[in-house]
């Protein structure tokens, strides 16, 4: 799904026209809007996770459901996994040994999302929702590069002495370093050292297991992984905090969801119907290199106002055995509010 493209014309285009916005953002030949100050929400995941309210003030452990503003600082143990949704519905996982901070989180006059995050060091999973408007900016500063993002998913890792590593799964993240300004599309990476521009970007080394989910269906899917975090598309839009997975927008059919290298253990499949729902086929392809294995499929039926789960067990190498029994409920397994943060 990474290899997913859209018409080259209009690619070239927005190409050209994201780049331009870019340039003059960091240039700050835009100006600015009015912005509110806004907050975004810290989900805790698991782990000791700890929160400093401001620049030099100490640190504290950090509670599952606290707001998050400009000038606080999120650090996570060695065990510690957090995440933070904002309030278009963007979310940034925090992986353990992590240390991001909030330079500004605001909302501008006209609907604008601002954000602008210190990465100390560690390695965090960004989903940005699209962002319309030309105004809107989402900045992940490293001690090496600035990341300009405009709707994608990704993963920063930042070393101890501040080399930066992006690897996109979606959309097209524009490195800025050292005076050189770097696109780097779905499916590529690049390095940025200390003083240095970005590396020229290469093909990403896929993951070599891969789960690939497939729902047709008058209904939206959402996953979960063994430790809570979810990736799929809910009433609000996609959501996507699970670490190295690519999933369809909602007009998409069928809707997809890839994993990569998923982790062993219990994995939840949600489902909640569009309208009034409908029969549904839920298909299942644990990938290992270029070989696709046995299909595993489930079918069924679902009805307005159901939400129905199953589930899938993830062996150690990371193939997935057959779907489990089909089940309604209220409740799901994530940790996160599936819905955007207020």
């Amino acid at each position: 799904m990474r290899e997913r493209m859209g018409h080259a014309p209009t690619r070239a285009i927005s190409g050209i026209v994201m780049l331009a916005m870019v340039v003059t953002t960091i240039l700050g030949v835009v100006a600015p809007s009015r912005a509110i100050a806004s907050s975004s929400l810290l989900t805790i995941i698991g782990g000791e996770v700890q929160l400093s309210d401001a620049p030099g003030e100490p640190f504290r452990v950090a509670e599952d459901g606290a707001v998050l503003r400009a000038g606080m600082t999120v650090k996570a143990g060695t065990d510690g996994r957090a995440v933070l949704t904002f309030e278009d519905g963007s979310t940034m996982a925090i992986e353990p040994g992590s240390e991001i901070g909030i330079d500004e989180v605001a909302t501008g006059t006209h609907g604008e999302l601002l954000v602008r995050i210190q990465q100390a060091f560690g390695k965090t999973w960004s989903h940005v929702q699209p962002l319309l408007s030309p105004n809107s900016r989402f900045h992940i500063k490293t001690p090496a590069a600035t990341a300009v993002v405009r709707g994608t998913s990704f993963e920063i890792t930042v070393e101890i002495q501040g080399e930066t590593t992006v690897n996109v799964f979606q959309g097209t993240v524009v490195m800025v370093a050292a005076g050189a300004v770097v696109p780097v599309a779905a499916g590529k990476q690049t390095a940025v050292q200390q003083g240095a521009p970005p590396a020229p970007p290469v093909l990403a080394k896929p993951a070599e297991v891969r789960l690939r989910l497939g729902l047709n269906s008058p209904a939206t899917m959402v996953v979960t992984d063994p430790i809570g975090r979810s990736a799929g598309i809910t009433p609000n839009g996609v959501v996507n905090a699970v670490p190295g997975t690519s999933t369809t927008a909602p007009e998409d059919h069928p809707q997809l969801v890839d994993i990569s290298s998923p982790v062993a253990g219990e994995w939840e499949i949600a489902l909640q119907p569009r309208g009034d729902g409908g029969a549904f086929s839920l298909i299942l392809n644990s990938i290992v290199g270029t070989e696709i294995g046995e299909r595993k499929q489930i079918a069924g039926t679902i009805a307005r106002g159901q939400r129905i789960v199953t589930k899938i067990r993830v062996r150690a190498e990371g193939t997935a055995d057959s779907f489990g029994p089909i089940q309604q409920t209220a409740e799901t397994r994530s940790k996160m509010k599936l819905e955007k943060a207020t």
